[in-house]
C-alpha cells in the first residue's frame, strides 16, 4: 500500500474499503504464484483461509469457527464455491467484496457502490441459471481439472445435481443455502468426504507459514450445515469406542495377531474390522482380516487383467482423479483399446505416472552418461592430439639441436682446416726461403 493511500485510508473509510479489496486481490495473486497448477476454486479457498487466519478478530464467520479445526477447510470450500464459477478476475473481486462485507459492515452499508459491484459480478451467475444453464457448466469451464472431486466429492455432487444452483435463491448473502438445500446437505453420505485435503499458505502471504491437513469425517457435513443455517456449532459426534472388540483383541492372541495385520491397511478397513468384531466378538478374527485384506487388494487391483491393474496402479501415482478417470475409461473402452493407450492419454491430461517419471529420469541419466562418455572421448582425442603435437615439437627441437650441433662441428672443422692450410703455407714459405738462403750461401762460398 502506498503511503498516500495508507494515510487517506486512515481518514477516509471508502479508501480503506478499496485498500482491503486490493490487499485481498494481491493475496490471491501471490497464492496463485505459489500454486500455479491448481484450479481457481482451490486458490480462492487458500486465499480465503489465509485472510481468515490473518483477520480472525474482524470476520464474523472466523469468530464462529476455529481456523485450526479440520472442518474449517470444508466450510471455506463451500463459501468460495459460487465465486469459483465466475471468470478470472471477477472471482477474486467478488470474494474480496464478500470479505469486505464481513470485515467492515459499516463501510459496506455507508458506500452502496461496493454492494452494487458485488451484485453486478454475482449477477452473471443469476443470468446464466435463469437462462436454463447450471452452475456446474460454469464451474467445469473455470476449473477444468475438477480438483474438488478428489478433495470433497460431495461438493461436486452438489454441482452435478444442481443443488448448488439454489444457493443463488437467497440474498442474505448469496453464499448461504436455503432450508431445502440444508436438508439435502444433511442427507449426504459422509463417506463421500473421506478424502485427504491440505491448505498450504506460503511465507510471503499475509499469515505465518502454516500447513493444515485433515481427514474430513461426518463433522464436516455437520459443520457445513452450520454454515448454511447460521446456527450454533453442532457437537462433534463421538468416536465409537469398540469396547467388545478391544477386549477380544486384548485377550485373544489370534485376534491380536489379526489386528496387527489389519493395522497395515487404510483406516476405513481398520474401522470395518473393529465394527465387525464389535458386532460379533466370537467370529473368526483371522478370517475377517483375510477377507479385508482380499477386499483391499481387490481395491488396489480391481480388474481381471494384470496389465490393466498395473496401469491402474500407475494412474494412482499421478492423482486420485487420474486413477478414477482410468477406471471409468477402461470399464467403458477396455475391450477396444489397449491399457497403455488409455494410460498414455490419462498422462497427457493429468501428468506423468511414476513409471513414466522413472523412465524419463533414466533417459536423462543415460543421455547425461552418453554425453559424459562423448565428452571423455573427445577429451582423450584432444589429449592425444596435444600429445602428438608436443611430441612433434620435441622431435623438431631435437632435430634442430642436432643440426645446430652439426653446423657447429662443420664450422669448427672448417676453421681447423683453414688453420692447417694456412699453417702449411707458412711452413712451405719458410722452407722455400730457407732453401733459397742455402743456395745463395753456396754460391757465395764458391
Amino acid at each position: 500500500m502506498a503511503i498516500g493511500s495508507f494515510v487517506r485510508s486512515l481518514v477516509d473509510p471508502e479508501t480503506m474499503g478499496e485498500q482491503i479489496i486490493i490487499s485481498i486481490q494481491d493475496l490471491y495473486e501471490k497464492t496463485k504464484k505459489h500454486s500455479p497448477a491448481d484450479d481457481p476454486h482451490i486458490i480462492l479457498s487458500m486465499t480465503y483461509f489465509a485472510r481468515i487466519r490473518a483477520r480472525i478478530v474482524n470476520i464474523p464467520m472466523a469468530r464462529k469457527i476455529n481456523p485450526n479445526d479440520p472442518s474449517t477447510n470444508t466450510l471455506i470450500l463451500v463459501e468460495s464455491l459460487l465465486f469459483a464459477c465466475l471468470p478470472e478476475g471477477h472471482n477474486i473481486r467478488a470474494l474480496a467484496l464478500k470479505i469486505l462485507q464481513d470485515e467492515r459492515p459499516d463501510i459496506w452499508e455507508k458506500y452502496p457502490k461496493f454492494e452494487s459491484d458485488f451484485n453486478m459480478r454475482v449477477g452473471i451467475l443469476f443470468k446464466h441459471v435463469e437462462n436454463g444453464g447450471s452452475l456446474f457448466d460454469l464451474y467445469k469451464v473455470r476449473n477444468p481439472q475438477l480438483q474438488i472431486a478428489a478433495i470433497q466429492p460431495f461438493i461436486l455432487e452438489m454441482l452435478q445435481n444442481n443443488i448448488a444452483d439454489g444457493m443463488l435463491s437467497t440474498c442474505e448473502p448469496p453464499l448461504h443455502a436455503s432450508k431445502n438445500e440444508t436438508h439435502i446437505i444433511k442427507n449426504f453420505d459422509p463417506k463421500h468426504t473421506a478424502h485427504d485435503f491440505q491448505f498450504e499458505v506460503s511465507e510471503d502471504l499475509e499469515t505465518d507459514s502454516t500447513k493444515e491437513s485433515f481427514e474430513p469425517t461426518m463433522s464436516d457435513s455437520i459443520a457445513m450445515n452450520d454454515m448454511c443455517e447460521a446456527s450454533e456449532e453442532p457437537e462433534e459426534p463421538e468416536e465409537p469406542e469398540f469396547n467388545k472388540a478391544k477386549l477380544v483383541i486384548e485377550y485373544s492372541s489370534s485376534a491380536a495377531q489379526a489386528w496387527r495385520r489389519v493395522q497395515a491397511l487404510p483406516e476405513n478397513y481398520q474401522s470395518a474390522f473393529l465394527s465387525n468384531l464389535e458386532l460379533s466378538p466370537t467370529q473368526d478374527a483371522d478370517g475377517l482380516a483375510i477377507n479385508l485384506e482380499t477386499q483391499y487388494q481387490r481395491e488396489l487391483r480391481p480388474f481381471d487383467c494384470d496389465d490393466a491393474n498395473d496401469a491402474f496402479e500407475q494412474a494412482g501415482t499421478i492423482s486420485a482423479r487420474a486413477q478414477s478417470e482410468f477406471r471409468e475409461v477402461y470399464q467403458i473402452l477396455g475391450a477396444t483399446i489397449s491399457v497403455q493407450e488409455i494410460l498414455s492419454k490419462v498422462e497427457n491430461r493429468f501428468g506423468p505416472s511414476e513409471n513414466t517419471r522413472h523412465r524419463e529420469v533414466v533417459r536423462i541419466e543415460n543421455e547425461r552418461a552418453e554425453a559424459e562418455k562423448k565428452r571423455s572421448e573427445e577429451m582423450e582425442r584432444y589429449r592425444a592430439a596435444i600429445s602428438k603435437v608436443e611430441e612433434a615439437k620435441r622431435a623438431e627441437a631435437t632435430r634442430m639441436a642436432i643440426e645446430a650441433d652439426n653446423k657447429k662441428a662443420l664450422e669448427a672443422a672448417s676453421r681447423a682446416m683453414l688453420f692447417q692450410e694456412k699453417r702449411s703455407r707458412h711452413q712451405l714459405s719458410f722452407l722455400i726461403i730457407f732453401l733459397l738462403a742455402l743456395i745463395l750461401f753456396a754460391f757465395a762460398y764458391v
